[in-house]
């Protein structure tokens, strides 16, 4: 897996014309059918506008066509992305990874 873009990243997505803001990574969210966690590399919002609750999207790495700007790095944000990893691998069984439609 690449490493995971930080948070404050604008990026397009492979089927996007409108630039996202990435603001949080590694999401786990609750899907309204009650099973499992859904797991995202990131959650982003429209670029400029920001956060607006009902339009949040979803995404994972994979889905990024291009990365217009890079948000700030550091060795706390590399802990973090080890963590994760390392509690997604224990607990695979636990959640589902998401998919962009």
């Amino acid at each position: 897996m690449e490493k995971l873009l930080p948070i404050g990243s604008i990026v397009y997505l492979e089927a996007g014309s409108t630039p996202l803001a990435i603001i949080a990574t590694t999401q786990f969210i609750q899907r309204n059918d009650g099973e499992k966690l859904t797991y995202f590399d990131y959650a982003g919002a429209i670029y400029p506008q920001g956060v607006n609750e009902e339009e949040i999207f979803y995404f994972n790495h994979e889905n990024v066509a291009e990365t217009l700007f890079m948000g700030y790095e550091s060795e706390q944000h590399d802990r973090y992305l080890d963590a994760v990893a390392e509690w997604k691998e224990k607990n695979a069984d636990t959640f589902i990874l998401g998919k962009v439609e």
